[in-house]
């Protein structure tokens, strides 16, 4: 009974390795900088699915550095705005 229990509990691990395999998913990320090359920290910046309209948002770190991950194919806009500089997409 061990032996038959064990060997569905493979199998049934095997089974969400193969799973999790077929899930298919991507980053998004950047830096923003300035017209000097200089990071620009706390920006606001907004990911937009354009075939759901479903939004995520982020800010920039120290570095002007932002990411969006575990995301589904498909077409996005990324959005950047921050007080005394122009929004861009």
């Amino acid at each position: 009974m061990k032996r038959v229990a064990i060997l569905f509990a493979l199998s049934v691990l095997s089974l969400a390795t193969l799973i999790g395999q077929t899930i298919t998913s991507g980053d998004i990320a950047g830096t923003i900088t300035d017209q000097t090359g200089a990071a620009v920290p706390g920006v606001a910046v907004t990911l937009r699915n354009n075939g759901t309209g479903a939004t995520q948002n982020t800010t920039t770190n120290a570095q002007g550095a932002y990411r969006f991950a575990f995301l589904a194919p498909g077409s996005y806009t990324v959005t950047a705005q921050q007080k005394g500089f122009q929004k861009t997409e």
